[in-house]
């Protein structure tokens, strides 16, 4: 993990990078290019994609993503700002695979037409219009299982200690196009904010 400092230069880069850098030249900064990952070294960030990617047979360990804080050292959601990786931050892991996704789309298509049951969360519609979702937050049950098995293997795979002890947390996009555009609705709203907040200094 890198150290704090760091981070912190992270983020005064960050920052100038906003008020230089176009949306895609921000993602091929930031995500592309061998980007070191704040909470785990390169090369257990290759492990760990190489084991993902084994796991759920994609075609290449690029369909496994690292993002969040776990990535940057600090988030760019909204309403989390800046906030630094800490000892209760999640590695987000983000797998790109168009036929799992419809797998589990189909599913929750069945599922809600037989026992109309199911009361969608509005923050997982939202994803779910963003091409993304995370599994295990679907319903529970012993008809719809695929959740359970996804949260264990997460579980798992957290527990095992070969990627520092820090819980790992899956997340499935539609397409990679899909999380581009996510990441940049998140940084637009971080280079909104900050202008808006210098215009408000300024004056």
């Amino acid at each position: 993990m890198i150290t704090q400092d760091e981070i912190n230069q992270r983020i005064s880069q960050f920052k100038t990078d906003l008020k230089e850098l176009s949306d895609d030249e921000m993602i091929s900064k930031y995500y592309y290019n061998d980007f070191v990952p704040a909470a785990i070294s390169l090369d257990t960030y290759h492990k760990l994609r190489l084991e993902i990617k084994n796991h759920f047979n994609l075609e290449s360990i690029f369909d496994v993503f690292l993002v969040g804080s776990g990535r940057l050292g600090f988030s760019i959601k909204p309403g989390n700002e800046y906030k630094l990786f800490d000892d209760d931050s999640d590695l987000d892991v983000v797998i790109i695979s168009k036929s799992m996704f419809e797998q589990y789309w189909k599913k929750m298509r069945d599922y809600d037409y037989k026992l109309s049951t199911w009361k969608k969360s509005s923050v997982f519609e939202e994803y779910f219009f963003y091409g993304w979702m995370r599994p295990d937050f679907l319903p529970h049950n012993t008809i719809f299982n695929d959740p359970f098995e996804w949260w264990k293997y997460f579980e798992d795979l957290s527990a095992s200690g070969k990627y520092g002890g820090i819980k790992i947390r899956g997340g499935l996009y539609y397409s990679l196009e899909f999380l581009e555009s996510f990441q940049k609705s998140a940084i637009k709203k971080l280079r909104l904010k900050e202008s808006l907040e210098y215009a408000n200094y300024s004056n």
